[in-house]
């Protein structure tokens, strides 16, 4: 019993993730919605997706600076990797936002 009670908390933590990997990923989500999922500890800076894609790298891929910084104010890993070992500085600058590839650079990106 006591390991199937540890199995769901285990998938609610996954649908959380989830859920928030596609918040930020919904062009129509402001940086507020955000910063409150963030602010409340309902959301990790360091989710990810259910395809293994940091929500640090999806902010960038989409240039929104606006989430980028507010996932950086709240500890995301800059440097972490999606499943093709894929950082955000580095699918910031190939699809071509310079704003965002800066912003993850001074903030100690490699």
């Amino acid at each position: 019993m006591a390991e199937e009670a540890h199995a769901v908390r285990r998938t609610d933590v996954a649908l959380t993730a989830s859920a928030f990997a596609r918040a930020v990923a919904d062009p129509e989500s402001s940086e507020e919605s955000i910063v409150t999922a963030l602010r409340s500890g309902s959301a990790s800076p360091n989710d990810v997706s259910d395809a293994g894609t940091p929500v640090l790298c999806t902010a960038a891929r989409l240039g929104r600076i606006d989430i980028v910084r507010a996932l950086l104010a709240a500890g995301a890993r800059v440097d972490e990797r999606d499943r093709e070992e894929n950082t955000a500085l580095l699918t910031a600058v190939r699809y071509g936002h310079a704003d965002a590839a800066q912003l993850l650079i001074n903030a100690g990106a490699n």
